[in-house]
């Protein structure tokens, strides 16, 4: 076709292509009517426009084969023309890409002030009409109001008789989300977080009122340091616009990702978005959209209206299933870990996203995100309310972790206290160069036995005096007394912070605490300063100020070299609760590497060997949540190795629960009972019976029976627990309300309601007590209790249907 044909062919298409094609016909018997021979060209290019609505492209790309170079041949000519030219400040390097109505092109700041690269975004106005040119002048306007880091920033813009409009966005050397993420062999984890960075851009746009109605992998760019960037608000609509052009005449969205309302041509609004990101989320998953991507756009949309998708897991499944029959390998158990990771909460965070009734998906991005976080932090998520059996399994799952460790947290939360205690070691050993510390040393011991002198019945008339009351009264004595030493009250206000911490006693540890780190500070020693720090990063970490965390300790580990042995107790205390804010923070990659280094200096101190094993716990159960097994066994089983090389039996129990755990993890449910029942038979040989150490070993025992549905014997063991617990550790309250959401699973696992209700509703009133109304736990066991209500009322309504004589 010549070039002269094809622009006939051009506009008679311009003029008719936004018409109802029911009309089509009629219209093109008039525009015809000089030259019959146009009309079956124009149609065939009509159908083609018609099967490609809805991904804004340049015609060229969907244009019947007869049409051939002419039509590329135009296209190209018309973006070339403006290579090297100049727009304000910019100078037109080369195309980046163009679609129906626009051209997109690489500029580089000519003004000589500085130099920059932009994307520069022109309308072409030989093919724009008043609504196209709105429209564009809409998405400037618009991103002029959105200033996010995961969002392209608008730098520049403006408008010349030549040009049109034109506006100049930040450059994103980048790659497709999708692309990116396969790239990297990235795993589950990563490719979450990295969504949930795009899920933060949607939401602030959102509270701007700004809904994007295009949201896709290549609109979604990762750039070469990992950070996502949200582009083209081409089609975004304004919430509070006054007209709404989401009607079939300009129906400008990607059928593969646009939502059952866009097809029907209904208002967009905020769960529009949120359909879209479910879309991207189930590709980013399983390496597929949810409806066939080989289907014309036309078989799209009705799949998209009509029929619902698989489950991620199961689309999973059937990957893998193909990939065998065609002969292509696949680790099993990877494949099984895989599969396993999908089902349950991401498959239900998926289909709620995916939802067709637009009332009944998130209501809003931030839902959305919260529930992939809740996920992430093995939480309930809001995509699986009501689930009776998924919140007790996602309760006792978060919580075996926290017992399997054992004493793990009292050894993070006394971190800086053990590094002070080693400190005091190293100083006497070194007197000619520390003997300020020694000193120091010296009365700090004299002070704290003065105060365990209390716990002589000699001086208390053989009452019983509690480590609490040791504490409350030293606590006291701090705050009146040492006023001439700075240095002592400061190191004794922080070992007793950090006990009371060990204790669960956080309202009487914060204020020793912070005190501790202020008089730090204010004697300016470096020391200080950093074990003060480091002792009041736990009271962060549990009240969620991870930011801050870091805020306080990087800087510090910076800054801080590393000369004598005990260097490395303290920068393994950094180094640990840096790694735990990230932790904490969902930061897996970076927690893996900071409480790797933790480990690997604490290791470098052989007397501190034995405190490695808690570090170890944390390293396991971040290896666990990264998924890789296989690696978190091996680690475990190490540690369990070095334990009895050195014939440690405490070790080897606290390192044979934490093997036993990840063995649990992987569903190795009989070789993880044997281990925990190894480890409760160590620790009841070093500690005895009733012992903490060995009462938490008797939890780990029971959650393993748990899982195997052994009820009766569960039920026994935390009954026997809760006993002891309530005798001789009364103040652990936490603890004792965990006891008793174990037992009331157990109890209502062999259908004894009324005492699971009455279990639940004491550990309902100890977690409001110590946690707050508002916390996981009270939420959980809220949950649970509604749950064992609701089967009371079941069970009295089939009993009066049996008694009315009605089948049940």
């Amino acid at each position: 076709m010549d070039a002269n044909r094809w622009q006939r062919v051009r506009a008679i298409f311009d003029a008719v292509a936004d018409a109802d094609p029911d009309t089509w016909d009629s219209m093109l018997a008039v525009a015809c009517a000089d030259a019959p021979d146009l009309r079956e060209d124009v149609r065939r290019l009509l159908e083609a426009d018609l099967a490609a609505r809805g991904e804004p492209s340049r015609i060229a790309d969907h244009s019947p084969a007869f049409l051939g170079d002419a039509a590329e041949a135009d296209d190209r000519r018309q973006v070339d023309a403006w290579i090297g030219r100049q727009l304000g400040a910019w100078r037109i390097v080369r195309s980046l890409g163009r679609g129906g109505m626009g051209m997109v092109y690489l500029a580089e700041r000519e003004d000589g002030e500085f130099r920059q690269q932009a994307a520069i975004k022109l309308l072409r106005m030989e093919l724009a009409d008043d609504i196209a040119r709105q429209r564009f002048l809409s998405e400037r306007q618009i991103l002029a109001e959105l200033e996010h880091p995961h969002i392209a920033r608008l730098l520049d813009g403006g408008s010349t008789r030549e040009s049109g409009p034109w506006f100049a966005l930040e450059y994103v050397d980048g790659v497709p989300l999708t692309a990116w993420c396969d790239s990297r062999r990235l795993g589950i984890r990563e490719r979450l977080n990295l969504f949930l960075d795009v899920c933060a851009a949607v939401a602030y746009a959102h509270e701007r009122l700004v809904v994007h109605r295009d949201l896709k992998p290549a609109n979604i760019l990762v750039d070469a340091a990992g950070q996502v960037k949200l582009l083209d608000f081409g089609i975004a609509k304004l919430l509070d616009a006054k007209t709404d052009q989401t009607g079939t005449a300009i129906r400008v969205f990607t059928p593969d990702y646009a939502a059952p309302e866009q097809i029907r041509g209904e208002r967009a609004t905020v769960t529009t978005d949120v359909y879209a990101l479910g879309v991207i989320l189930y590709e980013l998953l399983v390496g597929q959209r949810p409806h066939p991507m080989d289907q014309s756009p036309l078989a799209v949309e009705r799949a998209v209206l009509e029929t619902d998708p698989l489950r991620p897991s199961a689309t999973f499944t059937r990957r893998v299933a193909a990939y065998r029959k065609l002969g292509i390998s696949a680790k099993s158990n990877n494949m099984a870990q895989l599969r396993s990771a999908l089902q349950g909460d991401l498959d239900a965070i998926v289909m709620k996203a995916l939802r067709k009734e637009a009332g009944r998906r998130y209501a809003s991005v931030h839902e959305f995100s919260e529930d992939l976080r809740n996920h992430l932090s093995m939480r309930p998520v809001l995509a699986r309310r009501g689930g009776l059996r998924y919140r007790i399994d996602r309760f006792l799952r978060r919580n075996v972790v926290a017992v399997a460790l054992g004493g793990l947290t009292l050894v993070a939360l006394a971190g800086g206290m053990t590094a002070a205690l080693y400190q005091a070691a190293e100083a006497t050993r070194q007197r000619d160069s520390a003997n300020r510390e020694a000193a120091t040393s010296r009365e700090a011991l004299a002070f704290m036995r003065s105060l365990f002198e209390l716990a002589d019945p000699a001086n208390t008339d053989g009452a019983t005096v509690t480590a609490s009351d040791i504490l409350h009264r030293g606590a006291e004595q701090v705050r009146t007394s040492l006023e001439g030493e700075p240095a002592i009250r400061t190191t004794l206000m922080a070992a007793m912070g950090s006990a009371f911490l060990g204790l669960g006693m956080d309202g009487d540890a914060k204020p020793l605490l912070e005190t501790a780190v202020t008089e730090a500070r204010l004697l300016g020693d470096e020391r200080a300063i950093r074990a003060s720090e480091i002792d009041y990063a736990p009271v962060l970490q549990k009240e969620g100020r991870y930011d801050e965390v870091l805020r306080r300790l990087l800087p510090l580990r910076n800054s801080f070299v590393i000369r004598t042995q005990s260097d490395h107790v303290e920068a393994a205390s950094l180094d640990f609760q840096i790694g735990m804010a990230y932790y904490n923070s969902d930061q897996l990659m970076e927690a893996e590497q900071w409480i790797g280094s933790a480990l690997s200096l604490r290791r470098a101190v052989p007397n501190l060997a034995a405190h490695s094993q808690g570090i170890v716990a944390v390293y396991v159960q971040i290896l666990r949540e990264l998924g890789r097994y296989s690696q978190a066994l091996s680690v475990a089983s190490a540690e369990l190795r070095v334990a009895r090389e050195r014939g440690r039996i405490a070790e080897q129990a606290g390192a044979l629960a934490v093997v036993a755990a990840v063995e649990m993890d992987m569903g190795q449910l009989d070789q993880s009972e044997r281990s925990f029942r190894q480890s409760l038979r160590l620790a009841e040989d070093v500690f005895g019976p009733e012992h903490p150490s060995a009462l938490t070993k008797r939890v780990n025992l029971a959650l393993c029976l748990r899982a195997q549905g052994r009820f009766d014997d569960v039920a026994r063991i935390m009954e026997e627990i809760i006993a002891v617990r309530r005798l001789k550790y009364s103040t652990q309250k936490r603890r004792i309300a965990d006891n008793l959401y174990t037992l009331a699973t157990a109890n209502l696992g062999r259908g004894h309601l009324a005492a699971a209700r009455d279990n639940v509703l004491e550990a309902l009133s100890l977690y409001r007590e110590t946690a707050g109304p508002g916390s996981a736990d009270s939420t959980s066991a809220e949950a649970l209790l509604a749950s064992i209500e609701n089967r009371e009322l079941l069970d009295s309504a089939s009993v009066s249907i049996a008694a009315d004589g009605l089948p049940r």
